[in-house]
């Protein structure tokens, strides 16, 4: 039950934090969350995975793991919605792509530390990697592999994995402050979050259920089953049974946008999924 309370009420106070401040102040969501996904996000994955912890241990398990529930959640909702004969452009979005950023690492790290940070590091890059090569394809029929190129956190990883598998010390005047800047990631995407949740509204009840259903419960289905086959054990279960009830991540209402594939409906998933997620964490930290 400590571990719950540790977890909770901090991502609680400052998810509120932003909530309040949305719409009050001139605090610009755009501007915190530019800098939080372009500077201070990419900064923290390199500092915590360039560290000697051993990185890149069970960094195939947690890769392989993400896809599998991705694949598991986006197919099965493509299947449900061609059997009811509907669209399935806008609604796999959300429902594949969840929000591994602003609330899966957050949760991850205040649950199990430095450790599970890690972890939930692998599955931030590996959700947002996909998501940027194939959300275009999945709602336009366009991938772009120019957009997961430039993706700050992509080059991260790679430098922060490449560190840690060759032993190389990164200078203490390089690290300090690389380490500062990322320090700040968890807060300002916790009060995004807040912030858009504020912004955001549920229109439709009934495709954001839907979404609920398939990106939570299939999500969690799924990791339980991939950790039993596989037998994965300790904190790499705990961080993905924990990123299985992530909410859907806020770019696919960008991406809903642009193609014009139900931005109503996505924008009514991110919400339930959010609140949802805030009610199921606890439960799962309890089973865990």
């Amino acid at each position: 039950m400590q571990v719950v309370i540790d977890t909770m009420l901090p991502l609680l106070a400052i998810v509120g934090l932003g909530f309040l401040i949305e719409g009050r102040t001139r605090i610009s969501m755009e501007s915190l969350s530019q800098l939080a996904l372009l500077v201070c996000s990419p900064c923290l994955i390199f500092a915590e995975l360039a560290r000697d912890h051993g990185a890149a241990r069970g960094g195939l398990t947690i890769v392989g793991a993400t896809l599998f529930i991705m694949l598991a959640t986006g197919a099965g909702a493509a299947l449900v919605l061609r059997l009811r004969g509907r669209s399935a452009r806008g609604l796999i979005l959300p429902v594949t792509f969840w929000n591994a950023g602003n609330l899966g690492l957050s949760a991850c790290r205040l649950a199990r530390g430095e450790e599970g940070f890690e972890a939930a590091a692998l599955v931030f890059v590996t959700v947002a990697t996909a998501q940027a090569l194939l959300s275009g394809l999945i709602v336009g029929g366009q991938a772009s592999l120019g957009r997961v190129l430039r993706m700050p956190i992509v080059h991260a990883a790679a430098l922060g994995i490449l560190c840690s598998l060759s032993g190389l010390a990164v200078p203490r005047l390089v690290m300090e402050p690389i380490g500062i800047l990322g320090e700040a990631a968890i807060p300002l995407l916790l009060v995004v979050l807040g912030q858009q949740l504020r912004r955001l509204r549920i229109a439709r009840p009934a495709p954001a259920l839907f979404v609920c259903a398939m990106r939570q419960g299939v999500g969690l289905a799924a990791a339980l089953l991939f950790v039993t086959v596989f037998s994965v054990r300790g904190v790499l279960r705990d961080v993905l049974l924990i990123e299985s009830i992530m909410p859907p991540a806020i770019l696919s209402l960008m991406f809903a946008q642009r193609f014009d594939a139900q931005p109503e409906d996505v924008a009514s998933a991110i919400v339930a999924g959010s609140l949802l997620s805030l009610l199921l964490l606890p439960l799962v930290l309890i089973l865990l």
